[in-house]
């Protein structure tokens, strides 16, 4: 059984196109202009909150809502969500880390913990900081 403290009493998704440079409140990554993103309006306990979503987050969001029993993310708290789950594996995920640069990369996870290129913050999917899904499941979560 799924007990979620955070269920709005009101709650509206709509699919915008930026009309200026956003930031996603999942991953924090810039949504650039021109760009398709979802604002998520909603009250919670009698306070108004709002958020806005890539589309790759939004893939994120509605492949855990399918797979997940009890899925009930707070505002920001998706890849957190991920790590939390039983579905944080390489089959359906792509697992990232925040370069110098602030810019989302792929981990190399072939690299061997005994090369010394290896960096567990680089290479070990278990310490990924943000993810994305394989392009074959993006297409189901659609």
């Amino acid at each position: 059984m799924c007990f979620c403290d955070n269920i709005p009493d009101y709650y509206k998704s709509t699919k915008r196109k930026a009309r200026k440079t956003h930031v996603c409140d999942e991953c924090s990554q810039p949504i650039k202009k021109g760009t398709h993103y979802f604002v998520d309006r909603g009250v919670i306990d009698g306070e108004w909150y709002g958020s806005k979503r890539c589309l790759e987050c939004d893939d994120l969001y509605h492949f855990l809502l399918d797979r997940l029993d009890c899925f009930c993310p707070n505002l920001g708290e998706l890849m957190e969500e991920i790590r939390d789950s039983d579905i944080q594996n390489e089959d359906y995920l792509i697992p990232l880390f925040l370069n110098e640069q602030g810019i989302l990369q792929e981990m190399d996870t072939s690299v061997e913990e005994s090369s010394k290129e290896y960096d567990e913050y680089r290479h070990d999917a278990f310490f990924a900081s943000h993810f994305r899904l394989k392009e074959a499941f993006v297409k189901e979560a659609a």
